[in-house]
């Protein structure tokens, strides 16, 4: 009886063992600069209020190799896929940023400036970082970029459960992240100096998420 409980924690143990050492963790830091009329910058805090007319700035860093999707959604309910890092796989050819070289760990890019609209509403950006391609959540966007009228709402529907549930897309993904501000922005990008006097740079990062597998970050804006 002593050695078969003795065999079934040593078996117990390697699978833990086993289990631990097949996942994959994963990071990724972000952050949203604001700018005022004055060219003032600001970081944009998760849920902020913010007036039309204001240029926000979407900042990511990611690792080589890893897949990162933007997805957008629109304060009138329209989806968009702002960027996605396969047309970036080969970081040689990496046009994003000229910090990044073939033997980089992280891959560092921006959206550019955007300006809020009059259509007020809340703004929901979904930053995806993966191990695996999500080719699911990819036909998804190709479907509904491509339908119209009640075809296309159906899509938005299944566009939404898609992201309420990205691990489901995976092999192997257990839905564990955390995600936090950082104590003071951090400069992405490796030539990039350009600071205010508080220390702030368009190219800012204010948040980091770890995960293993997958990591799936709504931030919003209060577009008032």
């Amino acid at each position: 009886m002593r050695t078969t409980v003795q065999s079934i924690i040593g078996l117990v143990a390697l699978l833990t063992l086993c289990s631990s050492g097949n996942a994959q963790d994963i990071s990724m830091r972000y952050g949203f600069v604001g700018k005022h009329e004055d060219h003032a910058l600001f970081v944009i805090d998760e849920g902020a209020p913010l007036k039309s007319g204001v240029r926000v700035k979407l900042n990511f860093e990611y690792p080589a190799g890893a897949w990162l999707y933007v997805c957008y959604l629109s304060s009138n309910g329209i989806y968009s896929l702002l960027f996605t890092s396969i047309a970036y796989r080969d970081i040689s050819s990496l046009s994003l940023t000229s910090a990044q070289d073939t033997d980089a760990e992280s891959v560092y890019g921006s959206l550019g400036w955007l300006t809020l609209d009059q259509n007020t509403g809340t703004e929901t950006f979904f930053l995806i970082a993966s191990v695996e391609r999500l080719q699911v959540f990819e036909k998804l966007i190709s479907n509904y970029d491509r339908a119209n009228g009640k075809s296309r709402k159906r899509f938005a529907k299944r566009i939404s459960q898609a992201l309420e549930n990205l691990p489901s897309q995976l092999a192997e993904a257990p839905n564990i992240q955390f995600v936090k501000r950082l104590e003071k922005p951090v400069i992405g990008g490796a030539t990039f100096r350009e600071l205010t006097d508080d220390g702030l740079s368009e190219h800012s990062l204010s948040h980091e998420a770890t995960g293993t597998h997958i990591i799936h970050v709504a931030f919003t804006i209060d577009h008032q």
